[in-house]
């Protein structure tokens, strides 16, 4: 009996062991590391084993697709620190790991990950792969990396130091893995950490609820140890009130910035909360200003006057050289503002509805930080306030040591939504409640607890007798004077003397690299053309790196379709190592040209830098390349699909056998044109963000085609404003001129002048644009830059006054007419929004001493408005008289309203925000998102819709709507289609 059942003992446990083993679906915990990190912190990170074998790192978490690691190498560069710093956390070092990827992905690696919160510099890093141990017992393969050599943070005063951790990706939309091109031209997938952990088509790797994250990072003093979930959060991390906003992690809309009592006396003179700091000594501030999150960079990047109105509240000393306020720790203020029961308290726009606000409070004890080496020789307690942003303003792990901050990849199939809350204080972390997030879930629950208390015990309540003499607001100044810049002194906001600030010896270096690719010096054309300098300058390095193992590797090939659509089209190989069954090309530097040509002097050459692309026009062989070698240049007609002789410059190389395969290209490719042809892509409209776009896709030889309908926003404008170069001058001249000079410059875009009625994806996944004359274009991606029209308001007279004498926009127009006695703002319709229509007229006062803000009938804009208007201002007023016409001035300037009564009332210009819709069907027809307000949803920077392979820019896909908006926009939208492009690799 015995020998029974344990034969059926064993019977069973190997029945057991052939069954499928089902892991529990709930939140994943990351392990945080016991260390502390940054010299701007200290800071709290995650760790992490990455390859075989492993190597213990510790990363900020955040950022999207590719985690950040810095390699072994960042330890050569001791021109910036004689001192790895880097090693504290741990570097990487792919050499040494027998799963390391990191040769073979034919695209660079970003050099700043934080998103121009810090400006960053160094060489353009590698993309790579490798396997990701994130603790209990859980290898992710094939995690994407993205690797630094040489990489440092330049501060104002130019001094570059090392950056000290790299960072830990928190996911994408609707995004398990990236597909790469490899050099050998053979595709790669990548893996997404939090997509992996819920891939539901692979049971067993399903560990998670949902493609999500929930994030809060805690803070070192006083100690909160962080809290990262995937697929779920811990609603013990937040209190209060949760802001939900639609896509993906973008910018959140800051209203204001305050100094708030929470318990006890107030360290300031007025008890009562200090508002009104965010546009502080700022008039042209609009009443909103868009911030992102970024937890991979360490500050609040505010603007400078926001900065300063904060410190003139507090006992700091503003450091020029960091851009940063060092905290005057002699004052008494210090000592009792830092531990007292107050906080900066930020509140956002709550939603797109505009119906509400949520406050975050930062409490003080989190805003006294330290500066440590290698920034400041000693410890130096300081306040985060970034005042050198350079108009990039964000909200690091300064801020999100208060805030929750939460993503659900997979809200709907194509777009997620994130959540930013207050987060708990210290009393309140010794227990947890992780809840799931699952799949489609929208909305999050804060826990019942109180805010207040969960920081009693780790704040101090002032006293009365405590505060011997409240702090009064001063100036602060934003620069130093010339002589404290040749001292490294600053002066203190409240007491007005000067003081020198610790020494600080880190010299300024320049990184030991060839180029430098990555400081973020401006504004984001600047940025875009950087972008596309490191494509290059990594390719460049990439090549060199293979030239001596060329044999290794199959060969590739360089293509560009010159003028593609212009009824014949010119393909151009690159020519190099020998192709199969064709004789080896020699090894000189002067290229062999072959052409197969309607035109006998079509010699056009490729520039040495032509991009690397595979292509397999016949039988699946592979025409390869590298930069410099050999051209052959195939012209061919599409309509008469005729073949010409080809031209022989050096008989030698070229055989009648050559000759004869390049003629059987030739005849395969006339069929293939001539039925289909193919560019990269297709860009509806041809205004400013179109030729942006343009532009972006031909400085990588790229090609595309340009759609003109002739239709645009400010067709009836005389003069356009704001572009550098183009100041008051016509846009229609504008755009004939950088048409014009696409079409000299380069030979990959053309122009079609054209309505496209219709596009559509083909079965054979590109897209197809059919014109209204019935002909058909197809690309491999589409960039809607169709811009919008604005919607008349109903009310006689009105369109025609539009763009002549009513501006939607006061920095676009209304200058000229400066001076004249009063102005108008039409607060109707459904954007009739009170503060728009207040910030509005406070822009318009600047130029008429006089404006009226016109509301039509309608009492509860018009009160609300009263409310907004500042106490004391007599030169804005309000008026409800119902408006029946609005009629142009006799020689198309100024505009007379005509009310209900019958009166009149003239003005120099009226400013009115009205609604719009998108120009054309396509939103519609290819099925992309739109946003509340009826824009196209799209994923800054890079303009990517809910559909793939879809991008959109200007007008139509923001709500700043303008000229300069929508070449920013178009560029970097191009950008993403390049990036798409390349990343995919090559059609014909």
């Amino acid at each position: 009996m015995a020998i029974a059942v344990s034969s059926l003992f064993i019977a069973l446990v190997f029945i057991f062991q052939l069954l499928p083993v089902t892991i529990a679906v709930q939140p994943f915990e990351i392990e945080w590391s016991a260390g502390k990190f940054g010299p701007d912190g200290p800071w709290q990170a995650v760790e992490v084993n990455v390859g075989n074998p492993p190597q213990k790192i510790a990363l900020y978490p955040g950022g999207v697709f590719q985690s950040h690691l810095l390699t072994l190498d960042v330890c050569k560069n001791t021109t910036i620190s004689p001192l790895c710093y880097a090693t504290v956390a741990g570097v990487y070092d792919p050499g040494s790991s027998t799963t390391a990827l990191d040769e073979l992905i034919q695209f660079p690696a970003t050099v700043d990950f934080t998103e121009d919160s810090l400006a960053v510099e160094g060489e353009t890093g590698i993309s790579g792969l490798d396997q990701m141990d994130i603790g209990q017992g859980v290898i992710i393969p094939n995690v994407t990396l993205d690797l630094h050599n040489d990489i440092a943070t330049v501060y104002p005063d130019g001094t570059a130091y090392p950056i000290e951790l790299g960072t830990f990706a928190l996911g994408f939309t609707a995004t398990v893995n990236q597909s790469f091109t490899s050099n050998n031209g053979l595709p790669i997938n990548s893996t997404l950490i939090p997509g992996y952990l819920n891939t539901e088509s692979v049971p067993e790797n399903q560990r998670t609820p949902s493609n999500s994250f929930g994030l809060h990072i805690g803070s070192v003093t006083p100690e909160v140890p962080g809290s990262l979930h995937f697929g779920g959060y811990d609603q013990r991390r937040i209190v209060g009130d949760i802001t939900t906003q639609n896509g993906h992690p973008d910018t959140i809309d800051l209203i204001d910035i305050s100094l708030v009592v929470h318990a006890g006396a107030s360290p300031w003179s007025d008890s009562a909360p200090l508002t009104g700091l965010l546009r502080s000594g700022n008039a042209t501030m609009a009443p909103a200003l868009p911030v992102k999150i970024i937890p991979q960079a360490p500050y609040l990047n505010l603007p400078a006057s926001s900065c300063s109105a904060i410190a003139a509240f507090l006992p700091v000393m503003y450091s020029k050289k960091y851009g940063l306020y060092l905290w005057d720790t002699a004052s008494p203020a210090y000592h009792r503002i830092v531990s007292s029961a107050t906080s900066l308290s930020f509140t956002f726009r709550r939603d797109t509805l505009n119906t509400a606000n949520i406050t975050i409070h930062v409490p003080f004890p989190l805003l006294n930080l330290t500066l440590s080496a290698p920034l400041v020789t000693s410890p130096t307690p300081y306040f985060p306030c970034n005042a050198e942003s350079r108009g990039h303003y964000s909200l690091g792990r300064a801020f999100l040591q208060a805030a929750f901050f939460g993503v659900n990849w997979q809200a709907t199939s194509q777009s997620a939504v994130w959540w930013l809350a207050q987060a708990a204080g210290p009393g309140l972390i010794t227990q947890s409640n992780i809840q799931n997030i699952e799949i489609g879930d929208t909305v999050i629950k804060a826990s019942a607890n109180d805010w207040k208390q969960s920081w009693d015990g780790f704040w101090t309540p002032l006293t009365t007798k405590a505060v011997v003499s409240p702090i009064k607001p001063s100036t602060v100044p934003t620069t130093s004077s010339p002589s404290q810049e040749s001292t490294g002194s600053t002066t203190t906001g409240n007491s007005g003397t000067s003081e020198t600030l610790p020494d600080d010896k880190p010299q300024a270096a320049t990184l030991g690299i060839g180029a430098k690719v990555g400081i973020a010096v401006g504004g984001a054309l600047v940025f875009a053309a950087i972008v596309g300098f490191a494509i290059f300058c990594a390719l460049r390095r990439r090549k060199a790196k293979r030239v001596k193992q060329a044999n290794s590797f199959a060969p590739h090939a360089a293509l560009v379709m010159e003028q593609p659509l212009q009824r014949s089209i010119t393909i151009t190989w690159l020519l190099n190592g020998g192709l199969a069954g064709l004789p080896e090309a020699d090894n000189s530097n002067n290229p062999t040209e072959f052409q197969l040509s309607t035109h006998t002097d079509a010699k056009d050459k490729l520039p040495d830098r032509a991009p690397q692309q595979s292509y397999r026009p016949l039988g699946g062989e592979l025409i390869g390349s590298n930069f410099r070698d050999h051209r052959v240049s195939v012209s061919i007609h599409a309509q008469r699909q005729q073949l010409f002789s080809i031209q022989k410059h050096d008989e030698s190389i070229i055989s009648s056998d050559l000759a004869s395969k390049m003629k059987s290209i030739a005849n395969n490719l006339t069929t293939t044109a001539a039925t289909m042809p193919l560019v990269d892509a297709l860009i509806i409209g041809a205004g400013p963000a179109g030729l942006s776009a343009a532009l972006a896709l031909a400085r990588q030889l790229h090609t595309g085609i340009v759609f003109d309908s002739s239709l645009f926003r400010n067709a009836r404008s005389k003069h356009m404003h704001g572009i550098p170069t183009w100041d008051h001058k016509d846009p229609a001249d504008f755009r004939g001129a950088t048409r014009a000079e696409i079409l000299q410059r380069y030979k990959t875009i053309s122009f079609e002048d054209c309505e496209v009625a219709k596009i559509e994806k083909t079965a054979a996944g590109v897209f197809a644009a059919t014109a209204v004359d019935g002909t058909t274009f197809t690309g491999r991606r589409v960039l809607l830059a169709t811009g919008v029209t604005d919607l008349p308001l109903d009310i006689k007279g009105y369109d025609e006054c539009w763009g002549r004498s009513i501006y939607h926009c006061l920095f676009c127009h209304g200058y000229e007419d400066a001076g004249k006695p009063s102005s108008g703002i039409l607060a109707i319709g459904e954007n009739a929004t009170p503060a728009v229509a207040v910030a509005l007229a406070n822009s318009a006062k600047q130029l008429t001493p006089k404006v009226v803000i016109y509301t039509s009938n309608n009492l509860t804009v018009q009160s609300s408005i009263a409310e907004l208007i500042r106490p004391n201002d007599t030169s804005i007023t309000t008026d409800n008289r119902e408006i029946t016409a609005l009629t142009l001035g006799a020689e198309g300037t100024g505009i007379t309203l005509t009310f209900a009564d019958g009166s009149t009332a003239e003005e120099a210009f009226l400013a009115h925000k009205p609604a719009t819709k998108i120009n054309g069907p396509f939103a519609q027809q290819l099925a992309v998102e739109l946003t509340p307000v009826g824009d196209i949803q799209i994923a800054p920077p890079f303009g990517q819709t809910s559909v793939k392979g879809v991008y959109a820019a200007g007008d139509c896909a923001t709500m700043i709507k303008s000229a300069m908006q929508a070449m920013h926009m178009g560029m970097f939208a191009g950008v993403g289609v390049v990036h798409d492009l390349q990343a995919e690799g090559p059609k014909l």
